[in-house]
């Protein structure tokens, strides 16, 4: 019994050693490096042009390759079936490669498929490089070496296509430099067709502005087949031209810096804000067209500007008023954009100021008990009510300070609900410490009021005039859009008590 179990054995692991045998010898038949693949194409080509790619691949593996799949590039798929061992095949792809020249692009090919006793798929890839040596489609870009600042300059983009080939749908993309202003607001133009050996050109126009000495340079991109570029180097314009903001409008100054004469020169300024008043222009030797909101001087009006000789120069102005009462818009700008032309030399320039807020500021005083008129000796009890509106911009810091005559003392606050309202005795000065205030407060919100009394004691110098019961009051604030720091003063109050309408002038003077 021993005998046959011993002998079952054995069987079992003579046939479990003949099959592993079997197997591995099946699965050693496929091996991944006899799977062959190769890519041959010319070493060098012009961009855009067409060449035949020609992909070679190979079955050197014992066992047949089912589902197999051809890729070539991105968008090239071919299912071949199976490959028997040793099956072999190729096939031609035509296909352009676009770049700069001495690009050098890298096209791939892969090879998928099931090995016929495997249940797993596998790739094998291969590569080749071609080297871009010149351009299919040409181009040059041509344009001024120098321009003054504010310059009207053209660019001519001239191109053609070399080849015997026909391109479609070209895109031409345009890089302008900070401070090309295009006449046509646009920079990609498409060329639906390019024909064999075909040339043709684009013109860019436009205004260059810059500093003097500085670089701009435009570039000009064809697809991704070429690439040219021009600089055009700021020189200063030979015709000067300065804005300065006065008071009540606009100093324009001009100046001829060239060494030649400078025919019909034309001056005009371009005007912009809701808070100008347009209908207060006044513009002295020249026009001012309401409806385009432009002032303009010629040698109609400005004889000068017939023939600017060199060196010449002369300043032009014109006052405009502001609204009253502004509309209760917020952070008002006023702009005004000045030029000065002659033939195609010309300058500008664009003052932008912010317009502060216009605040008001109102110190008023009332009686309220005692001796009236005042007296020598005696005491006159009076309210002083400071009011505070805001303009068109958020103000911030804001306080308010006046200091007490002599003869005055302070008997605390009667009022109050914005900001701190305090005496301060070390100074002998009243202050009112607001901090923020929004726009518009005292026109389409509540004015901001504190109001504390005071007293007049009279002195022997004082009788027989009207006297100070508080000096001057001052307001101090920032002015969140402007940043500006900015003051308002009011005149001392006196005991006349202009604004108690149930006093009299008399009743303010001391009596003895």
């Amino acid at each position: 019994m021993k005998k046959i179990w011993l002998m079952i054995i054995f069987v079992i692991f003579v046939v479990g050693l003949v099959g592993w045998y079997m197997f591995s010898q099946g699965q050693s038949s496929f091996m991944l490096r006899d799977v062959k693949l190769e890519i041959i194409v010319p070493e060098n080509t012009a961009s855009g042009q067409e060449i035949s790619c020609l992909v070679k691949y190979a079955n050197k593996t014992k066992v047949a390759l089912e589902q197999v799949e051809l890729s070539f590039g991105e968008n090239n798929h071919q299912n071949l079936g199976s490959l028997k061992p040793g099956q072999e095949g190729e096939i031609e792809f035509k296909k352009s490669f676009f770049g700069q020249e001495n690009e050098k692009q890298i096209i791939e090919a892969r090879l998928r498929y099931q090995p016929a006793n495997f249940r797993s798929f596998f790739e094998t890839k291969a590569q080749a490089e071609v080297k871009i040596k010149s351009s299919s489609i040409i181009a040059s870009l041509t344009g001024p070496k120098q321009a003054s600042n504010g310059q009207m300059v053209e660019y001519v983009l001239n191109y053609a296509n070399k080849t015997e080939n026909v391109f479609e749908n070209i895109e031409i993309n345009f890089t302008y430099p900070e401070g090309f202003t295009p006449q046509e607001q646009k920079n990609i133009w498409l060329i639906e067709k390019l024909e064999a050996n075909q040339i043709g050109n684009l013109k860019i126009q436009g205004v260059l502005f810059g500093q003097d000495e500085e670089e701009k340079t435009i570039t000009a991109k064809i697809n991704e087949i070429t690439q040219v570029s021009i600089s055009t180097k700021i020189i200063g314009s030979p015709l000067l031209l300065e804005q300065i903001k006065t008071t009540d409008g606009y100093l324009v100054k001009y100046e001829n810096k060239s060494q030649l004469s400078l025919s019909q020169a034309e001056i005009t300024v371009q005007l912009e804000s809701d808070a100008f008043d347009f209908e207060t222009v006044d513009v002295q030797n020249g026009s001012f067209d309401k409806f385009a909101k432009k002032i303009t001087w010629s040698s109609a009006g400005v004889p000068e500007l017939e023939d600017l000789e060199s060196g010449e120069s002369g300043q032009l102005d014109f006052k405009i008023k502001l609204k009253n009462p502004l509309p209760q818009n917020n952070n008002f700008t006023l702009k005004s954009a000045a030029q000065i032309r002659a033939g195609d030399i010309q300058n500008s320039q664009e003052l932008i100021t912010k317009l502060d807020s216009q605040f008001i500021l109102q110190a008023k005083a009332y009686y309220v008990s005692g001796q009236l008129p005042p007296k020598v000796g005696q005491i006159t009890y009076y309210d002083v009510h400071w009011q505070l509106l805001n303009g068109a911009n958020n103000i911030t810091e804001a306080v308010v300070i006046a200091s007490l005559p002599a003869a005055i003392e302070w008997h605390g606050v009667a009022s109050n609900d914005r900001g701190r309202l305090y005496y301060d005795q070390a100074s002998n000065e009243v202050v009112w410490d607001l901090g923020s205030v929004p726009a518009w407060v005292g026109r389409n919100q509540a004015v901001y009021e504190a109001v504390f009394r005071i007293s007049l004691w009279p002195t022997a110098s004082q009788a027989g005039k009207v006297v100070p019961i508080l000096n001057e009051t001052i307001l101090t604030v920032k002015d969140d859009f402007t940043e500006n720091i900015l003051t308002s003063q009011q005149d001392y109050t006196s005991s006349d008590l202009p604004d108690d309408p149930n006093i009299s002038y008399g009743q303010g003077v001391v009596q003895r």
